[in-house]
């Protein structure tokens, strides 16, 4: 079993000190903090249908983008990825799709 928290850099002081709660409570887990993280979202009616992840996750793999999450929906997909592939990343997925 996995949890995700994404929150702003502005929470961090509130999040260091529910972290060490948790860790107090329940030592057994394991938790891990990246802060160098930045969520990138593809959005669009039936964006779930078709090639389009696909094509975007051959974009992650043949430009070495590494993947850290990923979540879909009717509506979005939003990727995480390394916050120094960010513009990188935006600058091919504008290429892909003609944005």
């Amino acid at each position: 079993t996995s949890i995700s928290l994404v929150i702003s850099k502005s929470d961090l002081g509130s999040i260091d000190e529910a972290i060490n709660t948790i860790k107090l409570q329940l030592p057994h887990i394991e938790i891990n903090k990246d802060i160098d993280i930045t969520i990138i979202s593809v959005v669009g009616r039936n964006i779930n249908k078709g090639n389009i992840l696909s094509n975007i996750l051959e974009i992650l793999k043949n430009n070495d983008i590494k993947l850290r999450h990923i979540t879909i929906s009717e509506l979005s997909i939003s990727f995480i990825v390394d916050m120094n592939d960010k513009y990188k990343f935006i600058e091919l997925l504008g290429n892909e799709f003609d944005l």
